[in-house]
This record gives structure tokens, sequence and C-alpha cells, in this order.
């Protein structure tokens, strides 16, 4: 079960650290994340699964008999998982960026790209202003811990000072810079390797600190990825260095002295510091309050939505199939993948010509997001895996439940009396804002009618 959920995951790794070695290879397998790329991998997780004849019979032919329904919980597992480590790279800031320098983009596409990007700015801009005077916009807004980082604000204001000019070479360099120097996995792991090779070749397995930075900085790591460095010491080097040098231990000169600190640097590396340090959930976070955001400033708030409508997204039950009696049919299932605090990653699910099956999308980007507003139009619905002949795997659905039991019934973690009271409070609050507002227009005409009546 383990090695048919998870051979995409490793298809994928393999491909990164044989063809993502150099820099300028680096910015284009970016580029192709940036652009929904990364849903390869968890397509090629579902296939796999779900729509492999041999892999469905292998699972189904097991001699556990629970085998399909648990080899489909993990696959479900594994995609939120995947999805969360990987959506940052189209659907959050800087990494987004990286899509300008799509393979095969021309000057409009790029201007496109570029144009995108300044909406993106100015509903940001707009979102902060009104965050003054609005404490839900600003709840939302908090989430968000990238709005306010230096690089985001350069990578923007620079867009908005170029007029999305994709000639601009201050543009075209400082994207390049932020992207082609991104860190990756392969060069650590080559260095690791290089030391592994040192300690086998010692009488000892430890190997010190000087004999560590000797052999990192001799290594052909950085020159066979391309990287400029300023470290590169040959054996003619090493020969001609004075002897004193030679003896120096260069560990003392490693060890940092505070009281020689800049006092900047005292303040950045002493507790106390007041930057965004996100751990990997306000990251995820971050990039639902973003998406919902963008789609509340964009249509819901056209609505009268509250921009903390979205709050009910975080109780959908993980792995949950989900109904929206509102959306036609091909469009109204969707499983629960990864339930976030501001919004829901989700994948389709189509039905099929059997009655009671649901089949998973298998082509193209799925994934999407869903932001659940209004509960009274979301229904949770039971299922079972089955492995069916000539389908494969498929989903045998029940009958629904209203959104808020089904959470309840699931063990989301929220107790059913907090549940109970926020949704009163939510209807308290908007019959008192109803309230509140024929209060004003009665006293609006009666003031209007002593006006008049003194004329």
């Amino acid at each position: 079960m383990f090695g048919i959920v998870t051979s995409a995951c490793r298809r994928f790794f393999t491909y990164r650290a044989q063809v993502v070695q150099t820099p300028t290879q680096a910015l284009a397998h970016f580029a192709f994340l940036a652009v929904g790329g990364w849903q390869a991998e968890v397509l090629g997780i579902i296939n796999d699964t779900f729509h492999s004849p041999a892999n469905a019979i292998k699972l189904t032919l097991a001699s556990r008999p629970d085998l399909v329904n648990k080899s489909v919980e993990f696959a479900l597992l594994l995609v939120g998982s995947r999805a969360c480590a990987m959506i940052n790279h189209s659907d959050s800031y800087p990494e987004c960026t990286a899509s300008f320098f799509r393979p095969g983009f021309g000057d409009y596409q790029k201007a496109a790209v570029l144009r995108s990007f300044e909406a993106d700015f100015d509903l940001l801009c707009r979102c902060e202003a009104l965050a003054l005077h609005h404490r839900g916009v600003k709840k939302v807004l908090d989430k968000i811990w990238w709005a306010s980082h230096p690089v985001v604000r350069l990578v923007l204001e620079t867009v908005k000072l170029t007029r999305c000019d994709p000639g601009d070479s201050t543009l075209n360099d400082l994207l390049r810079s932020i992207h082609e120097r991104w860190p990756d996995s392969k060069g650590p792991e080559d260095c690791h390797a290089e030391l592994r090779d040192e300690s086998r070749r010692g009488r000892h397995p430890g190997v010190s600190k000087e004999r560590r930075m000797y052999r990192v900085s001799t290594s052909t790591v950085m020159r066979k990825r391309g990287v400029a460095h300023s470290v590169d010491i040959t054996d003619e080097q090493i020969v001609r260095a004075l002897p004193a040098l030679k003896r120096q231990k260069l560990v003392n000169s490693w060890k940092p002295t505070p009281s020689s600190w800049p006092t900047t640097l005292a303040s950045i590396m002493l507790p106390g510091r007041s930057w965004s340090s996100p751990n990997p959930k306000s990251t995820y976070d971050a990039i639902s309050a973003w998406q919902w955001l963008k789609r509340w400033w964009n249509s819901d708030r056209h609505h009268g939505v509250a921009p903390t409508a979205s709050w009910r997204s975080k109780l959908a039950p993980p792995l949950a199939v989900l109904f929206d009696d509102r959306a036609i049919e091909s469009e109204a299932y969707s499983i629960v993948t990864a339930p976030l605090e501001w919004g829901v990653l989700v994948w389709p699910c189509l039905p099929s010509s059997l009655p009671g099956y649901l089949k998973l999308e298998s082509k193209g980007k799925p994934m999407k997001w869903v932001f659940i507003t209004e509960p009274s139009h979301i229904n949770v619905v039971p299922y079972e895996a089955k492995y069916v002949d000539g389908f494969g795997i498929m989903l045998h659905i029940g009958d629904p439940t209203p959104f808020f039991f089904g959470a309840i019934e699931a063990g989301v973690g929220v107790a059913a009396e907090e549940l109970m009271s926020k949704q009163q409070w939510v209807e308290r609050s908007s019959s008192e804002a109803q309230i509140s507002l024929l209060v004003l227009g009665f006293w609006f005409c009666m003031s209007l009618v002593c006006l008049l009546g003194g004329g």
C-alpha cells in the first residue's frame, strides 16, 4: 500500500534531484511550480491510487479487506500534506513571482503576469487602509505575515514603479536575484556526502570543525552547480600559506563575541525580535487568509458578506465529502484534503454513470479553494471506498448531513456550545444592525420633518 500511494512523490523527488542542480534549472523549476505545476505530483498520487486498474486490483486482492479504505485515507492525507507544502509557490508571495520566468512566455504574457502582481498590490494597499477602521479586515490581514515583509514590498513597489514593463532591467535583475539564490536541498546533501566521505577515510568517525570547513570549501559542490562563491582554497594556496597561519586554530575566529557586535546585529540576534517568524501552520493559514481576502474583496463584499465570515471553513471535517446544493451537479461534490483557518483545499468529485458513486477528478489542475460562508447550503456526505470493476476505486456515498452536525460528529475540535454561541452571536449582531438602521432612519425622517416644518 505504501509503495503504491507514494510512488508519485518518489518520482517528483527523483526528478528534482537529477534535473534541478544549477541556479538556472532551479529558476525554471520554480517558474513551473508558480503556474500550478506542483499539482502534477498530487494528481499522480490520486491517479496511482484511484485510477490505476493494476494498483486497484492489488489493493483489493490483499489479505486485509479494509486495505482499500486505508489506502484512500492515506492517499488523501498525503495529498493534503503535499499540497500545503507546495501551494505557496503559486498562491503566496514572493514565491509566485517566479511565474514571470516561465519558459515560453513572451512580453505579452509577462506583462499580464506583472499586471496581476500590480492588482494584488493595489488590493493589499486598499485592505490595509480599510483595516484602520474595520476590525474584521484587520483580523484577516494580520494573518498574512508576508504582507509587511521587506522583500515582498520591494518587489511589488518595483512592479508598480516600472509600470509592469517586462523589459525593465531593474525589475528583471531583482526577480532573478531572488529566485536564482533560493536554497534547495541538493547543495546541502552534496556537502553532507563530502563530509561522510571524509569521516570514512579517517581512523575516527568524528570530524573537527576546522576539517569540516576545509572539506566543504575545497569541494567542487558549488562550482558544479554554477554558484559563484568566494571561498575556494587550492593545494597551491595551502603550500604558500604562512606557517603561523597553518598553526592557528580557526575555531577561535568562528566564536562570536557579542561585545563586538554592531547595535543592529544585537537587536536581530538577541531575544525580543519583532519580525515575522512563521511556522508551517501560520504559513498555511496566511495563504488561506490571502486567498480569502482576494475572494472577499473581488466578489463577496458586494453581497454583504462579512470579511470574517469564512471562519467556518476550519470546521470542515478532514477527508469528508462536501455537497453544495447551490452548484451544478458536476461541481457540487468535493472532498476535503486540507481544512485551514480561512479556507479549505478540496479535490473535485464527479458523478459517475453508476448511481450513488463518485469518482475523483483525474485531469488538469483540479485542486481548488472553497470558502464556507453559508453553511446552510453545505452538507457532509458519508462515503465508503470500493473497487468497481472497470472503474477503479470509487466512493460509494450515503445520505447527506447538515454541515454543522457533520462537523460535530467528525470531532473537529470545536464544542457544540461554542459552535452554537458563534452562530447566535452572528445572528444577534445582524438583528442588532437592522434595528440600529431602523432607529437611525426614524430619527433622520423626524429631523427632516422638523426642518421642513420650521422652514
